[in-house]
């Protein structure tokens, strides 16, 4: 394989439907070009990713949200039907409740923006809202701008994935990332292995595991 062939790296950001992408992707190997995924995994498809820790993510966000003294933690899903992505952060967040002893994890979940309504218009407010994606912060968001309820500017708001929320709020956003900067490193470096490997020769389908990182200001 030479430099034109294999230098590809492909990142999910393009309106077109997933299938037909796959179908590129799966294409684009067949004909010795390597493919290295950094967003949505293909199964059996053969080709090398890099890919966040999502179940670890959220279990280590619902855990410092524990260290902060957070019991009642409502989780936020921002969709109706979870994809694959919110549904691993989903059983992150299960098993970091279980762990810390923390009951009834299913009765906090909210899955679009009618619930979280209700939520603030209840008697008792929670003590965090944890978004697992960027819809679920801004449905979170809208709902606590317009809400003028006492006691919401002590709730605790983490994001996860959630850059533009961070952008926006600022210190009062405590932040869930993947580290985009080692997974670019790591991407580069499959390439790189692809390049100097004989076609024959070359191991594909290595998958390699970056971690969240959890962010927090002063004002958290």
């Amino acid at each position: 394989m030479n430099y034109t062939e294999g230098l590809f790296r492909f990142i999910e950001k393009s309106p077109t439907p997933f299938h037909v992408i796959d179908n590129m992707k799966q294409e684009l190997e067949e004909q010795g070009t390597a493919v290295v995924l950094t967003e949505k995994d293909v199964k059996n498809a053969g080709m090398d990713g890099v890919f966040a820790d999502e179940f670890r993510g959220a279990y280590e966000g619902i855990c410092r949200l524990v260290e902060k003294g957070c019991k009642k933690i409502t989780i936020i899903l921002g969709q109706p039907e979870m994809d694959a992505v919110t549904e691993e952060r989903y059983r992150g967040c299960l098993q970091a409740l279980e762990d810390n002893g923390i009951s009834g994890a299913e009765k906090m979940v909210l899955r679009e923006a009618e619930d979280l309504s209700r939520v603030f218009q209840g008697k008792k407010l929670p003590d965090a809202f944890f978004a697992l994606n960027q819809m679920a912060a801004d449905q979170c968001i809208r709902e606590l701008f317009k809400c003028k309820k006492v006691g919401t500017e002590k709730i605790i708001f983490m994001g996860m994935d959630a850059e533009n929320t961070a952008q926006v709020l600022g210190d009062e956003m405590i932040s869930v990332e993947k580290d985009r900067r080692k997974q670019g490193k790591e991407a580069v470096k499959l390439l790189l292995e692809a390049f100097d490997a004989e076609e024959n020769d070359r191991i594909r389908g290595k998958r390699i595991m970056i971690p969240y990182k959890v962010t927090e200001s002063g004002a958290c």
